[in-house]
């Protein structure tokens, strides 16, 4: 009577996790519905690094502007120690706001950036379909799916990627990127601009 009665709970723990998730359809449908397409965006972000090999956890604050036709990202980090990074097309600028300087470095050393200016528009616009191209999809909850890499650019660089929607599946919260290296990074969005024209000085690195 005892296994039996586990037995019973067990598959009433399982009906019940699979009915409080919607299937990968049903969360498309629901996406389509609230989501727009992301052309361009600013927003002010922080950005906390995992480090569990060295058992260290480092935090910044700062903004970032996108544009997905021109192939842009721009990376500004204001605290703790300010300093910025332009990515287009296969050329990274970093802007040193110790010295003042703008150096060019290969793209390699930061792939996250390169990430970043690849996928960013998909992953913010919840293009399910797309995204299926080169990762499985699996719907965590009502307002969270993990990408687990099959091929692509995506497969060189990470793990897994999670993204966060807000409650009301409007935009995109948080990233989670679970890196080869065994870094965990996390991106939280605030204050988001989305599909508005970005002014050209906003790419000057200063």
């Amino acid at each position: 009577m005892k296994y039996l009665i586990t037995n019973i709970l067990f598959i009433l723990s399982v009906c019940l996790y699979a009915e409080s998730f919607p299937s990968i359809e049903e969360f498309q449908r629901q996406l389509s519905e609230k989501l727009v397409a992301v052309q361009t965006i600013q927003s002010d972000f922080t950005q906390v690094r995992e480090m569990p090999a060295l058992e260290m956890k480092l935090e910044f604050a700062g903004h970032l502007a996108y544009d997905a036709s021109a192939s842009r990202l721009l990376w500004c980090v204001e605290k703790p120690l300010p300093c910025a990074f332009r990515m287009q097309d296969e050329k990274l600028s970093q802007w040193d706001g110790e010295t003042g300087k703008v150096l060019s470095i290969p793209a390699t050393k930061l792939p996250w950036i390169k990430l970043l200016q690849e996928r960013l528009g998909q992953w913010l616009s919840g293009d399910l379909p797309e995204l299926r191209k080169e990762a499985e999809v699996t719907v965590l909850s009502a307002n969270r799916v993990r990408l687990t890499p099959i091929g692509g650019l995506l497969a060189t660089i990470a793990k897994a990627v999670e993204i966060e929607f807000s409650e009301d599946l409007t935009h995109v919260v948080c990233i989670r990127i679970e890196e080869k290296t065994g870094d965990l990074l996390s991106i939280h969005f605030r204050n988001a601009i989305l599909n508005q024209p970005i002014p050209e000085e906003v790419w000057i690195l200063k």
